[in-house]
């Protein structure tokens, strides 16, 4: 992209530049970046870059209150000319009036409406290419969507306690619904795993999600823990299991909706608590509470970076689909750069296991034996969702030594 000079945000007050050149404040105009700012920068699994979180933007909306409050002048807020950058600087402006001037998000991205066809779009946290394009417009409207029915309150957001718990070794969870949903990578066994990784057990759990009122843990994946450990605690434990990487099958997904539409608050899991935890998460957002496939997948990356991997974005918009009557609009995924391109491609037998006819609305629900996924278990080579925790999220200074 070309340097974009000064274009008005808000007129006669924020402005925002895209350029090569590190911008210094005059006296007309204070300019700031976050550019080399360790609090806004997306640490990918794989190939992506973004959206930046719900914390980031909260923050974002922090830092430029203060600076308007603090500074009569003209203010300019820049980024470089790196395409990611771009966008994540984008999304923040645009939130930002979303949020702050109380803007519908048509209102909220017109500012930018001369560059958001050139803006990159957001892809999976994978290493496979890209199978479909999230754009900032989607996270936009997904934010708007979830603000509307009070999931997201500038007000009364708790970014402390959100960045303590999205830690790894703290649980490395997030909100999805506040105080419905709560989504979290697989506790283990022991506190140290393979590496030298510190994560959460389910014995440092069990008083975090009391205090949560947590009542039923969902678990998606194979076993990493002994469930009678919540469930000694008076949490009610359900398995749900599914191959990694692949979509739910129909029986899956309706005992899903039947556990999440009850009383209960859930904390669901699957291994990273990423790709089969959204995808359950996004059906259940279509289906009671109107988001659109893209919508649903905006809201939950930017409450869970890295969530729905692969084919599962294409079973959420599919779903919306059966769920609304409705054809989901697609953005066309631009042609795989050489930095997208991959060395091993997904084999025939992976996938035929992700293939999955997309259910339409059940009633009853039925057991779901995990031992009839035989062709899944063949499957070995190949992982979509990722291996290690989320680097953004792993606080070194309290690990165990890697050896």
């Amino acid at each position: 992209m070309q340097s974009v000079n000064c274009l008005p945000i808000i007129p006669d007050r924020l402005y925002f530049t895209i350029t090569r050149i590190t911008q210094r404040s005059k006296p007309t105009m204070f300019s700031y970046s976050i550019d080399t700012d360790e609090e806004y920068q997306y640490y990918p699994f794989f190939s992506d870059f973004g959206p930046l979180s719900l914390l980031q933007i909260h923050k974002f909306r922090l830092l430029t209150n203060k600076i308007l409050n603090e500074h009569a002048e003209k203010v300019q807020f820049f980024t470089n000319l790196n395409q990611h950058t771009i966008a994540n600087a984008s999304l923040l402006l645009a939130s930002y009036l979303l949020i702050e001037q109380h803007l519908t998000p048509e209102e909220a991205l017109k500012p930018l409406s001369t560059i958001l066809p050139t803006l990159k779009p957001y892809r999976d946290a994978s290493s496979l290419p890209s199978k479909y394009s999230l754009t900032v417009g989607s996270c936009i409207k997904g934010l708007y969507h979830a603000m509307q029915i009070g999931w997201y309150n500038p007000d009364n957001f708790d970014a402390q306690d959100w960045k303590k718990y999205e830690q790894v070794e703290n649980g490395d969870m997030n909100w999805l619904i506040p105080n419905k949903l709560l989504a979290f990578a697989s506790p283990y066994a022991t506190n140290c795993i393979r590496g030298g990784w510190r994560v959460a057990t389910p014995q440092d759990l069990v008083p975090v999600f009391a205090e949560k009122k947590i009542t039923r843990v969902v678990r998606l994946c194979q076993k990493f823990y002994d469930e009678e450990i919540f469930k000694r605690a008076s949490f009610e434990h359900t398995e749900l299991y599914f191959l990694d990487g692949s979509t739910p099958p129909p029986e899956i997904l309706t005992q899903w909706l039947k556990i999440i539409e009850g009383s209960d608050i859930v904390a669901l899991h699957c291994k990273a608590g990423l790709g089969r935890t959204g995808t359950l998460a996004a059906c259940y957002m279509i289906k009671d509470f109107g988001f659109t496939g893209h919508e649903a997948i905006g809201w939950i990356r930017l409450c869970r970076p890295g969530s729905i991997i692969g084919d599962q974005q294409d079973y959420v918009l599919k779903y919306y689909e059966n769920i609304s009557g409705k054809t989901a609009k697609t953005v066309k995924t631009p042609k795989i750069s050489s930095e997208d391109e991959v060395s091993h491609a997904p084999t025939k037998v992976l996938r035929n296991a992700l293939k999955k006819d997309i259910p339409h609305k059940t009633s009853a629900a039925s057991i779901y034996d995990r031992n009839s996924m035989t062709s899944g278990l063949q499957v070995t080579g190949v992982h979509l969702t990722p291996k290690t925790p989320q680097p953004r999220k792993y606080n070194r200074s309290n690990s165990v030594v890697r050896k």
